[in-house]
């Protein structure tokens, strides 16, 4: 018997399972976020027992001391897709990555096991790295609909019982059932557009209620408590009479509005995102903090913020670049400086004149005159000075108004700040049914 130190040896593969199961489940939130579909159902993973994986070096004639390069899936991880077609494009998408090497494939989809086993299976070669270095381990990528993965768990339980010999009977009726299961993966292939459809129907409701709830809490933010309480009774009348389709349409709440004569809120916009206010508190704090409380800083923590909830917008982006490159030449950063400005450019020369109710045209201007005076600064150097967001809407002008006037008495930062880590928490302590991941 092998005296190795089992535990340390397998605590490389340990550490690749964990960080293939990471990336995997980053990979499938990405792709629910730029498709709205992700081929990845969910994502499992283990390290092979080391019984299982003597077992497994007898039965190959692997001899003890190449177990790392004879045994390739000490480190397996599994992927469950809905369809076989999943399978195929995720297969390529696992190929074409460069945190890991491909080296081969064993398609059992196609070539099932006489038992009946289907399958697709990766085998990569993955860096980890240790406390004594960077170490390349061997690992199996499974891919399986869940039909297969089923069976495969059945079969795996009565090849265990009966220690890889199973009775004729057996053998036969898990024969019958992987075809049962292929049959089940073929018929629901053919109407796959009609269930990627409806779990879109449900993603979308879900995602609407979300967002209509998280208005009325911005009403709340703002202190429109009257508006606020008319709508949740709104929004209560629909969701009793299961009618939370008419969400989408413009609605008002069933009073009148706080100012006669006042053009009252909706519940969903034109465009079709449920605002209360036509912009995002987040991005009214930033117009804030860079026009009025002239602090760089919290500009940056708070477009971060907006621009990671809203699937990186270059827009936020650049703006947020505007921001930290104004703050790193306040701090005596002229370099760090000039890669922000050059950066922020970059992203604010893809958009038009007006966006985001502000004069996006003039702040490009005024951030290229800032970055030529930044490049010349050997030659003709010049004192910090800030730069203005010209506001065109009247509507986020009155929000950032909204901000300037409760900061009388220096208690609106620590407030905001408050707020916007206990509107986070309220979102999913109290609706945690509509908050997806």
């Amino acid at each position: 018997m092998d005296g190795r130190d089992w535990k340390k040896f397998l605590l490389p593969y340990e550490q690749a399972v964990e960080e293939l199961k990471v990336k995997f489940k980053t990979l499938r939130s990405e792709l629910k976020s730029r498709e709205e579909y992700s081929p990845i159902e969910f994502v499992t993973g283990r390290v092979k027992r080391i019984s299982s994986i003597l077992d497994k070096a007898k039965r190959l004639n692997v001899p003890m001391e190449q177990l790392e390069t004879g045994i390739e899936d000490i480190a397996g991880i599994r992927i469950m897709c809905q369809f076989v077609e999943d399978i195929e494009r995720l297969a390529e998408l696992i190929k074409s990555r460069e945190d890991m090497t491909f080296l081969y494939e064993k398609d059992y989809i196609r070539n099932n096991k006489p038992s009946g086993y289907r399958s697709f299976h990766i085998i990569v070669e993955y860096p980890v790295q240790t406390a004594l270095g960077m170490k390349r381990v061997l690992a199996e990528i499974q891919l399986r609909t869940l039909a297969m993965n089923f069976w495969a768990t059945i079969e795996h339980s009565l090849n265990y019982k009966y220690r890889e010999s199973l009775p004729e009977e057996v053998t036969t009726r898990l024969s019958k059932a992987a075809e049962a299961a292929y049959l089940l993966d073929q018929e629901m292939s053919s109407i796959r557009v009609e269930i990627m459809e409806a779990q879109k129907l449900f993603e979308d409701k879900s995602d609407i209620i979300a967002r209509v709830l998280n208005g009325i809490q911005e009403l709340y933010f703002y202190h429109r408590v009257r508006e606020a309480a008319q709508f949740q009774l709104r929004f209560n009348e629909l969701w009793e009479t299961d009618d939370a389709w008419h969400l989408k349409q413009p609605a008002e709440p069933s009073g009148g509005s706080d100012t006669p004569g006042e053009e009252r809120p909706v519940i969903l916009n034109d465009g079709g995102i449920p605002r209360m206010k036509p912009y995002d508190r987040l991005y009214v704090q930033f117009i804030y903090y860079f026009n009025v409380a002239r602090d760089y800083f919290e500009c940056h923590e708070v477009m971060e913020e907006l621009w990671l909830e809203e699937g990186r917008d270059p827009l936020y982006q650049g703006l947020l670049q505007v921001a930290v490159g104004l703050y790193h030449y306040q701090n005596g950063n002229p370099n760090g400086s000039v890669k922000l400005f050059t950066a922020a450019l970059e992203k604010l020369n893809g958009f038009g004149d007006v966006e985001l109710g502000i004069d996006l045209k003039r702040l490009r201007e005024d951030s290229a005159v800032y970055l030529e005076k930044l490049m010349k600064l050997d030659q003709e150097s010049f004192a910090f000075y800030d730069l203005d967001i010209r506001v065109l809407d009247p509507a986020l002008s009155e929000a950032v108004e909204e901000l300037r006037v409760a900061s009388a008495g220096g208690a609106w930062r620590g407030r905001l700040m408050v707020s916007t880590n206990l509107y986070s928490y309220m979102r999913i302590a109290f609706f945690p049914s509509i908050i997806y991941y």
